[in-house]
C-alpha cells in the first residue's frame, strides 16, 4: 500500500474512531415496507463487493471493515427498524461481525459484563452469538433485565447512593429500544428520570427536559415507529359466547379464551358495532359488563374484540402483527316479561 492510501486509511480509522457509530443514527431513508427487503439486499451485496475492495486497497487495516464497507454499513442502518428482522436474519445465516454496526445504531443494545461468556468480552464474534440470542428471547428477557435493575436503582436511591444509582440507570439504558415501552411506563407512572435515558434512545425526539404528558404524547404519536419486532405470532382474539338475555339483566361479555402462541400478556379492546348503544364498565378489561337496554321486542347488540401482544401492529418479516383479527360476539336482547 502507498503512503497516500496509507494516509487516507488512517484518517479513515481516526474519523470512525473519533465520532463513533452515532454518526449511523442519521434520520431513516423513507423506503416503502414492501421494498425494504429489496433495499436491504441491494445494499448488503453493495458492502460484500465493497469488502472485496476494501480487502485489496487496505490489506493491514486494523478493523474488519474499510472506508467502502462502512459507507454501506451506513446506508443499511439508515433503512432503520424496518429492516431489523432481514438484517437478523442475514447475521443468523453468516455470522458476519460487522452487521453488529446497524444492529446496534438501530436498537442501541449493549451487553452488560455478565452477559458475555468468561474472557470473551469485546470480541466481535461473541458478541454476533449474543445478538442473536437477544433476538430470539429479547421480548421475554428484556422486561425480567429492566425489572431486576429498576428495584436496584431504587434501592441505591434509597440508601443514598447517588452515585452507583445513576451508574444503574446507565445499565438500563443499555436495555436499549427494546426497553422503551417499559420506560415509558414508568414515566406514566411518574418516574421523571426516565426522561433523560428516552431523550437519549430516541437521539433527541424527546427533550430532556420534556413533561411528562409531553413525553407520553409522543409515545401515542410514534409508539410503532419504535417497538423492536422481534419475531412473532399474531395473536388470536376470542369473544365467547353469543347470549340471549332480557332487557335489564347485567350482561358479561367474556374474551378469556383468546390466546397468544409465544404466551405475551395481552391488552383488550372492546368496541360495540350494532344496536342501541350501551355502556361497558371497562372497555379494556378481559370480561366487560353492561346493562341490558329496554327494548320493545328481540333486539341485537354486536361487540367487536380485538387483542394486542405489545408488538408492532404493522406485520414486517418475521413479526406478524401485534393485533389480532376482531372476533364478533351477538347480544339478542328480549323484552322483560
Amino acid at each position: 500500500m502507498d503512503r497516500e492510501n496509507i494516509k487516507k486509511f488512517l484518517m479513515f480509522i481516526l474519523f470512525a474512531n473519533c465520532i463513533g457509530i452515532n454518526v449511523l443514527a442519521a434520520q431513516t431513508e423513507n423506503h416503502p415496507a414492501e421494498d425494504i427487503k429489496e433495499v436491504f439486499e441491494r445494499e448488503y451485496g453493495a458492502y460484500i463487493e465493497a469488502t472485496r475492495l476494501d480487502d485489496k486497497e487496505f490489506p493491514f487495516r486494523s478493523t474488519s471493515y474499510g472506508p467502502r464497507s462502512y459507507q454501506h454499513l451506513q446506508k443499511i442502518a439508515k433503512l432503520g427498524m424496518p429492516v431489523l428482522p432481514y438484517l437478523m436474519e442475514k447475521i443468523i445465516a453468516t455470522e458476519d461481525m460487522n452487521l453488529n454496526i446497524p444492529i446496534y445504531v438501530i436498537t442501541t443494545k449493549t451487553f452488560a459484563k455478565s452477559e458475555w461468556p468468561e474472557g470473551k468480552r469485546g470480541d466481535s464474534r461473541t458478541k454476533v452469538k449474543l445478538y442473536i440470542n437477544w433476538w430470539k428471547t429479547g421480548r421475554k428477557l428484556t422486561p425480567q433485565q429492566f425489572s431486576q435493575r429498576y428495584l436496584q436503582w431504587k434501592n441505591l436511591k434509597t440508601q443514598g447512593k447517588e452515585d452507583e444509582a445513576k451508574a444503574k440507570l446507565d445499565e438500563i439504558r443499555r436495555l436499549g429500544i427494546a426497553a422503551l415501552p417499559i420506560m415509558i411506563e414508568k414515566v406514566k407512572q411518574g418516574e421523571k428520570e426516565f426522561i433523560p435515558l428516552i431523550f437519549k434512545l430516541t437521539k433527541g425526539k424527546v427533550k430532556t427536559n420534556a413533561t411528562i404528558s409531553e413525553c407520553l404524547a409522543w409515545w401515542r404519536d410514534n409508539k410503532e415507529k419504535w417497538l423492536i419486532p422481534f419475531p412473532n405470532t399474531r395473536p388470536v382474539a376470542k369473544a365467547e359466547i353469543d347470549k340471549v338475555v332480557k332487557s335489564g339483566d347485567t350482561v358479561q361479555l367474556d374474551g378469556s379464551a383468546s390466546s397468544d402462541a409465544d404466551k405475551d400478556e395481552l391488552t383488550y379492546r372492546w368496541t360495540q358495532i350494532a344496536g342501541p348503544l350501551v355502556k361497558l364498565s371497562d372497555e379494556t378489561t378481559v370480561k366487560p359488563t353492561f346493562t341490558a337496554p329496554e327494548v320493545q321486542q328481540p333486539t341485537l347488540l354486536i361487540f367487536q374484540l380485538t387483542v394486542e401482544d405489545g408488538s408492532p401492529i404493522k406485520a414486517i418479516a418475521s413479526c406478524e402483527s401485534g393485533r389480532s383479527k376482531p372476533d364478533i360476539v351477538t347480544i339478542t336482547v328480549n323484552p322483560r316479561g
